[in-house]
């Protein structure tokens, strides 16, 4: 299994290193971007096993690309989408999840100086708190999404 925080060095190596050079829109070239992904991380420190093992079969995912561009947030109006996505069970579950994971919270508020409130906003919208966390490989979909290179510019 790989540690949260490993992952979360892979995934902040990939974002911070390739925004704009090596990207699909670029001409990049798939299997050169995430070697330097891979090389990145493990000047961050991560270990060649932790790497090996969370990009096992990852690949470019052009599915991932296609629903990113059609997004709705992009697609609806601010009316229609607050109307399709704000309920009050979502502000219930939003609350829930705040205190449970009240600790955590309060000290990833108190780290980056960021209050709670939009941080739960965009956690909710993502993924209704946790419900909803998609089909997808997380390494696969965040490197095919830094790679295309879309959310750079």
């Amino acid at each position: 299994m790989i540690n949260r925080r490993n992952l979360l060095a892979i995934l902040l190596a990939a974002s911070a290193a390739y925004p704009s050079q090596a990207g699909a829109a670029n001409g990049g070239d798939w299997d050169k971007f995430i070697s330097g992904v891979k090389a990145d991380a493990r000047k961050l420190g991560i270990r060649q096993i932790t790497l090996d093992r969370a990009f096992v079969g990852v690949k470019m995912n052009q599915r991932v690309i296609d629903l990113d561009r059609r997004q709705p947030e992009f697609t609806l109006t601010w009316a229609q989408y607050r109307d399709r996505i704000v309920s009050a069970e979502r502000i219930s579950r939003g609350r829930e999840a705040y205190r449970k994971h009240r600790a955590l919270m309060d000290a990833v508020c108190a780290k980056y100086r960021v209050p709670a409130a939009p941080i739960l906003g965009i956690w909710g919208l993502e993924s209704d708190y946790g419900r909803a966390t998609g089909g997808f490989n997380v390494i696969e979909a965040l490197a095919t999404l830094t790679w295309e290179g879309r959310r750079a510019t």
